[in-house]
């Protein structure tokens, strides 16, 4: 579902919401029409969050946005998945000096 509404910001052409998302915030929980982000700082997009939620589900959101500057952001997360995992492990055997940079969201 995160992922559909991504796909939404990009078809937007959000590109910043989608950065936003991807590198800015920790997603604590995104589900039943409410949105928990964990940020280290405030932040001041919170009513374009809204309005872009609406407009990808025609419902209303809540939004609740807290603060710490130990976060680990989505793609931080996604990036550890794939160097813990099978396929990364194989790379490594023959190609030692891989690494991950960046991920990508397929539309």
């Amino acid at each position: 579902m995160l992922l559909q509404f991504w796909q939404f910001c990009l078809s937007k052409k959000d590109f910043n919401l989608y950065y936003f998302f991807l590198n800015e915030v920790e997603i604590q929980h995104f589900a039943n029409n409410h949105l928990t982000l964990t940020t280290p700082s405030k932040i001041t997009n919170q009513e374009h969050i809204k309005a872009m939620l609406k407009g990808w589900s025609s419902k209303n959101w809540s939004l609740e946005v807290n603060t710490t500057q130990d976060i680990t952001n989505y793609k931080q997360k996604k990036i550890s998945e794939i160097s813990q995992s099978e396929s990364f492990t194989n790379i490594k055997k023959y190609f030692s000096s891989a690494v991950i940079s960046d991920i990508v969201i397929k539309q």
